[in-house]
């Protein structure tokens, strides 16, 4: 240990001079677009080597699973070959399609180098623009789409994870042929949302429903929602083994279903931080706290903080032409120290869901 801090304090004007020259090439990288550009993308040659050799010795491990999606992979292009289908010849005369033209081409490539439990996640592949790769284009794998392509350099391409904010793909329903946007929340890697569908799609009997509750504080004290509960409608089903409803931790009785995600004891979840944070304005407030903040309407220029939690269900046989009417309210509350507080606009179970009309989240359905 001795040697070592002698070691170190001889040597301390040239460790010195090295960190000073990495400061130095790092404020370049952040304030000159050009000397950035040329940095990152040697950055990006560099650590793609690494990545590339790392990559090689611990893709020997995981052989089998790529084999066995390789040949999933085969099987489905194979099915998709003229020689898998037989001609019917039903009239004496025949006419050529020449209709059908090449629409995609794909290079094959490897992830040598990925990020999946960031909120901004990207990762590596093992080819660039010397194979053809350029920025905008999209990467798949046999289970779907995964990201898009947002830098190249000769022999690398840095990849946009579909697990990232910005992060926007082209979706269509296939029953409906409704099209939407395919956006990550930031909260479980497997979980993503479509937006942007349109309100009046027909809905029937087996579809699956996800519902987005927004929970916020218009009160003059901070607090938490320490219990939410959602009375489903007769046609609507909580869905079994939902990774959404397991992450959010429903619990059904009768046609209620309850959830203390939000409340102080759940802090650890992790949520998303109020747009116009900073520390001043939100001194107490952590990227993993459930707490609403009191309203400030100087200061909170798009509205009340507010919490989002979500349930899946599934239409079911009682399901009719009417509405399907699924209202929520805030049953259980606390002040920032976790006292029992009173919610000023409601009072828990005591929700008319027959006669509740003024309903903000009422969807209009066609059952089939």
């Amino acid at each position: 240990m001795w040697s070592l801090l002698r070691f170190i304090k001889r040597y301390y004007h040239i460790f010195l001079f090295i960190l000073l020259e990495g400061l130095s090439v790092y404020f370049i990288s952040l304030n000159s677009y050009r000397q950035g550009g040329s940095i990152t993308s040697f950055a990006n040659n560099i650590s793609g080597s690494v990545y590339n050799s790392i990559d090689g010795i611990s893709s020997y491990f995981y052989l089998k699973n790529t084999n066995a999606d390789l040949v999933k992979e085969n099987i489905r292009l194979r099915k998709m070959l003229s020689s898998s289908y037989v001609r019917i010849i039903n009239t004496v005369h025949q006419k050529e399609d020449t209709v059908y033209k090449q629409m995609y081409s794909y290079v094959d490539v490897r992830v040598i180098s990925k990020t999946v439990t960031k909120r901004n996640n990207y990762f590596m592949l093992n080819k660039g623009s010397s194979s053809g790769i350029e920025k905008d284009m999209g990467i798949i794998a046999p289970n779907g789409v995964v990201g898009v392509v947002v830098k190249t350099t000769e022999n690398f391409s840095l990849v946009m994870s579909v697990l990232h904010q910005d992060s926007k793909i082209n979706v269509r329903n296939e029953r409906t042929k409704t099209t939407g946007t395919l956006v990550w929340d930031g909260h479980h890697y497997g979980v993503g949302q479509i937006i942007d569908m349109p309100s009046s799609i027909a809905v029937k009997k087996g579809d699956t429903i996800v519902y987005t509750i927004r929970v916020y504080n218009e009160g003059e004290i901070d607090g938490y929602a320490s219990e939410v509960t959602d009375y489903l409608p007769a046609g609507l089903t909580l869905k079994t083994g939902s990774t959404i409803n397991n992450m959010f931790g429903w619990t059904q009785t009768g046609n209620k279903i309850t959830t203390d995600y939000l409340s102080k004891a759940k802090e650890d979840t992790e949520l998303a931080v109020p747009a116009d944070y900073t520390p001043e304005r939100y001194p107490y407030y952590t990227s993993s706290s459930n707490m609403l903040l009191a309203y400030n309407e100087t200061i909170m220029n798009d509205g009340p903080h507010y919490h989002d939690v979500q349930v899946e269900c599934v239409v079911n046989e009682n399901a009719t032409s009417d509405n399907l009417k699924n209202i929520a309210a805030i049953t259980g509350e606390t002040d920032s120290e976790g006292n029992n507080a009173t919610d000023r606009d409601s009072e828990p179970e005591d929700v008319d869901t027959d006669n509740y009309n003024n309903v903000p989240f009422e969807m209009k359905n066609n059952i089939n």
